[in-house]
């Protein structure tokens, strides 16, 4: 399931996070520093109302392709495609990592393939092949 959100959302966020960097960089938190370097918020309900603010004033032209890959924005936006959820870390080059099980793992790959529709395994090599053709393109 992919987010439907607007073009301006994305961009909003790219600014809200610009900001909060900024405001880390002045009160030297490292810690908050790397996690939003990774697209992390700790206060979604502050961060959704600050990008909403932010918002009113972005454009809705498609996203260009660094706007898409800024700040984890592609996951937010394909939440379907993480097979697991956010934990943090004390690491300082990761401080983000993706917890899952192989179920979540299975699911995520059956949503994407449709498995459920029989696609065959020479069908979800043909999507997989149409999807790497597409990322090539970008």
């Amino acid at each position: 399931m992919t987010n439907e959100l607007k073009p301006s959302f994305y961009r909003a966020r790219i600014k809200y996070i610009l900001e909060k960097i900024s405001d880390s960089i002045h009160q030297g938190n490292e810690r908050i520093l790397r996690l939003l370097r990774n697209g992390y918020t700790d206060n979604l309900n502050e961060a959704n109302k600050g990008i909403k603010a932010i918002a009113k004033t972005q454009s809705n032209d498609p996203l260009t392709f660094i706007e898409l890959t800024s700040f984890s924005n592609w996951f937010v936006m394909h939440p379907d495609k993480v097979a697991g959820v956010e934990i943090l870390t004390t690491s300082n080059a990761f401080p983000i990592k993706i917890k899952g099980k192989k179920e979540d793992i299975i699911s995520m790959f059956n949503l994407v393939f449709d498995a459920e529709k029989g696609n065959s395994e020479a069908e979800a090599i043909a999507i997989a092949l149409q999807i790497e053709l597409q990322l090539m393109n970008l």
